[in-house]
């Protein structure tokens, strides 16, 4: 607990020291917030990293001698000593440090409760204003904010100060103060904390002014402002509770110093970047390191649970059939030899006096062959391709090539007299040369057993796994790979398992029990669905095929033991038979049923038949003012009035435009429409502070009920782009409210409405086209490009004409 409590301090002392040089006096605050939360969190988190290291040892049996023990009938009287109390004291300490700043903690929360319940509350937008009789610095706890009631009813709090606090409210700046505090109650005793609360806080008033100056006001004013309003001599006996944020006088120094300053991108990055160097020191540094001892087995200990079992009878089998054939033919093939190593190491004493010994291997330790480099001489005389063919890290290359080597650039090399009977017509010299770079020499010499190991394990792993999926209940071939595999690993150096990182590979399931099994989430799955499966069949209810499936595979994963201790099996076959297959459809002049009509023939593209199905946004909001003379009011609202008017009447002529001119596009007006709506917004903010006139509702957006009545009538009458028209139906009506979709038609009504119009005849289609075509004509002779109610009203009752005949 101590040590972790120095590592932890050390890291926040050095997060801290990084804030008080770089970061403090710059203008990123919403990246100071986040940092000094993030250097508690990351103080206490790095004690507790931990990195492991592996060594391995040889293991040790060490005899201890054995010593007489002498009994005696003396009683040993133990002496207590002061030190022994220490730490009950110490505890005692701590404890109680954590009772008093806990109830410390709850009184002041006790306290502001308590303020909120018993003083008069009013609530503006997402703020509560709590007016309080006591002279009080104002002062934010989460969305509460508290205000003394007399300056408040007499409007003498300026609106700069009543911004100030709705940004801490905004921002949440209560939630860094209480988890501050609640870590406080737990460290009391590091004084750290106090600093980096008190830096937290001062970032929160740095947050606030930011905010504040991001609304115009002057930095001259604002500083004025909050030198005379929180001057100790208006706040002279005023408390403030300490979980809630206030403007401090004694900080104002500091906060007018970085009003004033801006950081820049570049400086913001690279201070940024410096961070990540100090956490890597100190994650190093103050981390945990762990050496764990890891016993390296001899090969008769790994072995030993394989050769408990003894080999199987077809192994013996093909042993001997090995040693006959080698014995007929003197002669050894090596993947030959390797099993049958394995299976005369998993016999057992008896088996092994039943057959004859392998015959030993006479290949020799490539690891250990020492790196052996020719002489200039030597190696100039390879350049004769007459004399020699090289090979270069195994691959052939022409003599030429070694002029771009040196002698000393190859680690190893062999040589080779070829007789006359042997050489070929592509190498017919009488010499074959293998050099090897350092690359090519580890590769193909030093690290022989490494791969050769690495390779073992690699077909091991792939055959555990298609063992274990397979369920098969012979583990023969799997024990001969694991011996193979066992032997490889004993083989390597301790240096090689350490240089090339090698890892032993551990049996998934022990060889003695490889019969597959259910996980336990596995097994659980299977409980749900054979109770699920055996209410159904009881119920006479319907069962999925796919959950059949998965019952069956689940339950063919798991042991014997594990089917016994679940849910019984659901008897399947009560289950009704399935359904015959559908009877494939008749042919339309064989069957005895009416065919559907043929769908309604496309529309013709022409001209007249093209529907407008785009129409620009409605126009803005008239403004009236109480009166009509704007003089009378702030130059503020003037200014914004005629910021409105002017793109307003900008944006009126655009859309008369396109109406009639078909000047412009859809999306270019949307644009302008929003840059309208923009100043209409900041006009009415103005408006609705100076009361100059009753604020008009804001026009519908382009989503509204009226949007969406207006494409349902397109969609359901004006064939021409139904299809696009009932996505976008869809994308409408999905946005709505509940309320809203109460009092429009639903797309699927709409569809069924469609779908019935598919039973027209041709030429009750051919009709509406014509209709269609007349209405479209005269639209275009006005400048319009829209259908009016009264033409929706008559296509309506044509096609309810056309529908009521078909039935």
């Amino acid at each position: 607990m101590v040590l972790f409590i120095l590592k932890s301090s050390a890291c926040l002392a050095v997060f801290m020291l990084f804030y008080k040089l770089f970061l403090e006096k710059e203008s990123v605050h919403h990246f100071k917030r986040f940092y000094l939360l993030g250097a508690l969190l990351v103080s206490m988190v790095i004690p507790f990293i931990t990195f492991t290291e592996y060594v391995q040892v040889e293991p040790v049996q060490e005899f201890m001698p054995f010593q007489p023990i002498a009994f005696t009938d003396a009683v040993v009287e133990k002496n207590t000593t002061w030190q022994e109390y220490i730490p009950n004291i110490l505890w005692s300490i701590y404890v109680l440090g954590v009772i008093i700043f806990s109830i410390r903690f709850l009184k002041n929360l006790f306290q502001l409760f308590q303020k909120i319940k018993t003083n008069p509350k009013f609530k503006n937008q997402n703020f509560i204003n709590v007016l309080l009789v006591d002279l009080v610095h104002p002062h934010t706890f989460f969305n509460y904010i508290f205000l003394n009631k007399n300056k408040y009813e007499y409007n003498r709090i300026p609106k700069e100060v009543l911004w100030h606090e709705q940004t801490h409210a905004k921002q949440k700046h209560a939630l860094d103060i209480l988890c501050i505090e609640l870590l406080h109650i737990i460290f009391w005793f590091n004084p750290l904390l106090y600093y980096i609360k008190k830096d937290i806080k001062l970032n929160h008033e740095f947050l606030a002014d930011q905010a504040v100056l991001k609304q115009g006001i002057d930095t001259k004013n604002y500083q004025q402002l909050l030198l005379a309003y929180s001057s100790p001599n208006n706040y002279r006996n005023a408390r403030t509770n300490q979980l809630a944020n206030a403007i401090n006088y004694s900080l104002i120094k500091k906060r007018f110093t970085v009003m004033k300053t801006q950081t820049s991108k570049k400086a913001f990055w690279f201070k940024g970047l410096l961070i990540l160097p100090i956490l890597a020191i100190l994650i190093y540094g103050f981390s945990k390191k762990e050496i764990v001892e890891k016993e390296v087995a001899s090969f008769e200990t790994l072995t030993t649970q394989e050769t408990k079992k003894g080999a199987t009878e077809a192994m013996i089998t093909e042993y001997r059939a090995f040693i006959t054939e080698f014995e007929k033919t003197n002669t050894v093939w090596a993947p030959k030899l390797n099993r049958a190593i394995a299976i005369y190491d998993l016999m057992t004493d008896e088996q092994r006096a039943t057959v004859k010994k392998y015959p030993e291997s006479p290949l020799a330790n490539l690891a250990t062959i020492k790196s052996k480099i020719p002489t200039e001489a030597l190696f100039n005389s390879w350049k004769n391709k007459t004399e020699f063919a090289i090979w270069i890290d195994s691959k052939h290359v022409p003599n030429e090539t070694l002029n771009n080597y040196k002698a000393s650039d190859f680690k190893y090399y062999t040589s080779s007299f070829v007789y006359n009977n042997a050489r070929s017509e592509k190498f017919p010299q009488p010499y074959q040369n293998h050099l090897y770079t350092k690359k090519g020499f580890e590769a193909s010499y030093l690290k022989k057993n490494v791969a050769h190991y690495n390779s073992l394990k690699n077909d091991y792993l792939k055959a555990e796994k298609e063992f274990i999926n397979s369920g098969k209940k012979d583990d023969s071939e799997l024990r001969i790979l694991k011996v193979r595999l066992n032997k490889a690993y004993n083989k390597l150096s301790n240096a090689e398992i350490k240089k090339y990182g090698v890892k032993e590979v551990t049996p998934q399931k022990q060889s003695s029990v490889y019969q597959q099994q259910a996980t336990p989430k596995q097994i659980a799955e299977y409980n749900k669905l054979a109770k699920h499966m055996s209410k159904q069949i009881k119920n006479k209810g319907t069962i999925k095929l796919q959950q059949v499936k998965r019952l069956k595979h689940l339950f063919s994963l798991m042991s014997d033991s594990q089917k016994e201790q679940a849910e019984p099996y659901p008897d399947l076959s009560l289950l009704p038979p399935p359904p015959p297959p559908a009877p494939k459809p008749a042919k339309a002049e064989n069957a005895e049923v009416p065919v559907a009509p043929p769908h309604a023939p496309k529309p013709p593209k022409s001209e007249k038949a093209r529907e407008i199905t785009e129409v620009p946004p409605p126009p803005p909001p008239v403004m009236k003012t109480a009166d009509d003379n704007m003089s009378n009011h702030s130059k503020e609202l003037q200014k914004a009035w005629k910021a409105f008017k002017t793109e307003g009447d900008k944006y009126g002529n655009a859309v008369n435009n396109y109406l009639k001119n078909k000047e412009g596009t859809i999306s270019a007006l949307k644009e302008q429409y929003k840059e309208v709506m923009k100043l209409y917004n900041a006009y009415h903010d103005i408006a609705k502070k100076e009361k100059a006139h009753t604020v008009p509702p804001p026009p519908p957006t382009m989503d509204s009920i009226s949007t969406y009545n207006s494409l349902a009538l397109r969609t359901k009458f004006i064939p021409t782009n139904r299809e696009n028209n009932m996505l976008r139906l869809r994308l409408l009506y999905n946005k709505m409210s509940d309320l809203k979709k109460t009092k429009v038609e639903s797309p699927s009504s709409i569809d069924n409405y469609i779908l019935r119009l598919n039973s027209l005849t041709e030429e009750q289609t051919k009709k509406i086209y014509e209709h269609l075509n007349s209405i479209n004509k005269k639209a275009k002779s006005e400048g319009r490009r829209f259908y009016s109610a009264k033409e929706y009203k008559k296509l309506e009752k044509l096609y309810s004409s056309f529908l009521t005949e078909r039935n």
